[in-house]
């Protein structure tokens, strides 16, 4: 993977430009120089606006799966359908991030890096640290409007407090906190 990592948030208020940007300047820009770029969203709607997919179909998980660390081990036929997505990625763009909850970040990252690790050499247990989120992806960048409607329920939002939370919330937490960069945009 790239030597340069960085993780982005940007936020801003309803029809403030964030869709735009991303579709029409960032995505174009990432494209230029990441075989891959993946776009993901919480909801079915939020992903077709950026040509992307759902976080929980990206990572393979259905509505009955759990968000628990140890259920999210994946068997050789999972592991081989996320790889082919996750192992040339470069970027990956989650939008709507205000209505994703903490334990869909962690399980989308914790599988995200299972599905790396045998590619870019990755230690497993090392997943959630700042430089090792989403498998070592080069560029990771958060879309949203922290004004929105959060996850039900709101305890499970990544900008809930993590305190008193499970080690899943508190690690899809850490991941999104740990940004490098973060863009307020105030303007339409």
């Amino acid at each position: 993977p790239a030597t340069f990592l960085t993780t982005g948030v940007y936020v801003g208020g309803g029809g403030c430009g964030k869709t735009l940007l991303l579709n029409e300047v960032i995505v174009p820009l990432q494209r230029a120089f990441f075989k891959s770029v993946l776009n993901r969203a919480p909801s079915n709607k939020a992903a077709r606006l950026i040509g992307g997919a759902t976080m929980h179909s990206s990572a393979g998980l259905n509505k009955e799966s759990s968000m628990c660390t140890y259920a999210l081990a994946l068997n050789p036929q999972s592991r081989m359908k996320l790889a082919r997505t996750a192992e040339l990625a470069g970027a990956k763009n989650i939008d709507e991030c205000s209505q994703l909850a903490a334990t869909l970040n962690h399980a989308a990252a914790l599988r995200f890096t299972y599905a790396r690790e045998a590619v870019y050499g990755l230690v497993r247990s090392d997943y959630a640290r700042p430089r090792e989120r989403y498998g070592r992806l080069a560029v990771l960048n958060f879309y949203g409007d922290v004004l929105q409607l959060p996850p039900v329920p709101a305890s499970g939002s990544m900008l809930a407090t993590s305190r008193g939370g499970s080690n899943e919330h508190k690690v899809g937490c850490a991941i999104f906190r740990n940004a490098d960069i973060v863009f307020r945009l105030e303007e339409m």
